[in-house]
């Protein structure tokens, strides 16, 4: 029989209440309403058997008029008759962290729920309160200028509509500030307002600016920003003509996400070590079970983001439910797949996501898009040559990854492209293509020159990480393929 998960009731103060004697000890009326409008008091309190108090909450009703007075009651807590109830106000709460726990994980924001606004009017009852930071929440916001001091922060897209006549300058010289967000001018094209947010690095991103993106992502990435080191991470493995890939580098920004816990870079993070020539091996073992365990609670989390229309969650889910079963280890795909099922993911689920992260710009899905399996394309896409665009765009991006797929794909139909995008690939630092590369080098194509082979094996054992196993193979192989030239 399944072990049932008992959760917690969170109060105010921090504590996680688990017996109705640490409930009585950290009560708050507040967060108790919360738990009740949700149902989830009552089911707290039947998973511990504490059934006469269950029943008691069971016969309560939202309207009233004495309902924080008979909750105090039941667990025999005094009710100060003053104290007024919110109860829309405390529902209103707990639907706007619903909606941001599947935006982010990032603790600040939601300790700060109180202070983001999804419309104008909840933007005006926050400047009441005067604070001095406050996040927007998608959307187009007018910001007043009798509110000085005020730093605005935007999230999932926010746009700010700047006072008829007015410029940037005009609210920075009275002390209001905007970071991560987008203002629509006349002419109706879209210009920042903040050219150091995260966000607008992820925009420019998926606008295909790569050059322009990687400065302020590499900058929101050094503050603590974890969706710009999943990004950062993508640049070092793909390379969109910026930097030299590397593997080094990418495992780096991953391992910093994974320690904010940053869903997105978990399952990249669970390929870039896999180890399969090594399983047996007790302590890579024990390390790979960890980090599949965090890849595996991962899943709801990304499953949310991607049904909330996030290309860089839709990407994660579609690779992972297309190409997890390149994994051959019996354990490792148990796991998952289990977690799959669990969660509603099939292959279809993945074929549609990929589709909807490449349509919103997000390169790495563009680059797979071939891949799909050719019986769920046609309830994607009626466009025979839809995909074969978009996989085309990847390559114009500069995507190193997509480049060594064209010339798998093209070597033997026309061997002058085919190589072409070798070489781009190469260039670029993508190991595969390096080690294809100095193959080639001893082939008839490209005629047998031991200078160029010995150049492209330097560059694996320059660049190769030896946390990666194929890569490790890779480097070891090439040192013994320099030492016979």
């Amino acid at each position: 029989m399944a072990r049932k998960i008992r959760f917690p009731l969170h109060m105010s103060d921090g504590a996680d209440v688990r017996t109705i004697e640490e409930l009585q000890e950290h009560f708050d009326l507040e967060s108790v309403l919360g738990y009740f409008t949700d149902g989830k008091l009552k089911t707290w309190l039947e998973d511990r058997y504490y059934d006469e108090q269950a029943a008691a909450v069971g016969e309560l009703s939202a309207d009233m008029p004495d309902l924080g007075a008979r909750l105090s009651a039941i667990f025999g807590i005094e009710h100060n008759d003053g104290t007024e109830v919110d109860l829309e106000g405390i529902q209103r709460r707990k639907e706007k962290l619903r909606i941001l726990s599947a935006y982010t994980a990032d603790s600040e924001i939601l300790d700060n729920v109180d202070f983001v606004a999804m419309d104008q009017d909840e933007l005006f009852d926050i400047l009441d309160m005067s604070p001095e930071k406050v996040y927007l929440f998608g959307g187009e916001f007018s910001i007043p200028l009798g509110k000085k001091n005020v730093t605005y922060i935007g999230l999932n897209g926010a746009q700010v509509k700047l006072s008829k006549g007015k410029e940037l300058g005009d609210y920075t010289a009275i002390g209001i500030f905007f970071k991560n967000i987008f203002s629509e001018e006349k002419n109706d094209s879209t210009s920042e307002v903040s050219l150091n947010g995260g966000e607008y690095g992820e925009r420019l991103f998926l606008e295909r600016k790569f050059a322009e993106a990687f400065p302020i992502l590499e900058s929101a990435a050094n503050d603590g920003d974890s969706r710009a080191m999943y990004l950062l991470a993508h640049y070092y493995m793909e390379g969109y003509n910026v930097v030299q890939i590397s593997s080094k580098k990418r495992l780096e920004w991953l391992e910093k996400a994974i320690r904010s816990y940053e869903p997105l870079s978990s399952f990249l993070y669970a390929y870039s070590i896999y180890d399969n020539s090594l399983t047996n091996s007790e302590s890579k073992r024990e390390k790979m079970k960890d980090v599949i365990s965090l890849a595996e609670k991962a899943i709801p989390d990304l499953l949310r983001m991607a049904n909330n229309d996030d290309p860089l969650a839709q990407y994660e889910i579609a690779v992972t439910a297309l190409n997890f079963g390149s994994i051959h280890d019996f354990w490792v795909n148990k796991k998952i797949k289990i977690a799959l099922a669990m969660n509603g993911i099939d292959v279809k689920k993945g074929c549609s996501f990929c589709m909807k992260s490449s349509e919103k710009g997000f390169s790495p899905a563009k680059s797979i898009i071939l891949n799909m399996p050719c019986d769920e394309l046609d309830h994607i896409s009626t466009e025979p040559s839809k995909e074969e665009r978009m996989f085309n765009e990847s390559l114009e991006d500069g995507n190193a990854v997509a480049q060594y797929m064209m010339y798998d794909d093209n070597w033997l139909d026309n061997e002058e492209i085919a190589y072409g995008y070798l070489f781009k690939s190469a260039e670029q630092g993508y190991l595969k293509a390096c080690e294809r590369l100095a193959e080639e080098y001893d082939r008839d194509y490209l005629g047998h020159d031991r200078c160029e082979q010995k150049k492209w094996y330097n560059v694996i054992i320059k660049q190769g990480c030896k946390e990666i196993h194929a890569e490790e193979w890779m480097m070891k192989k090439a040192s013994e393929e320099i030492k016979k030239i």
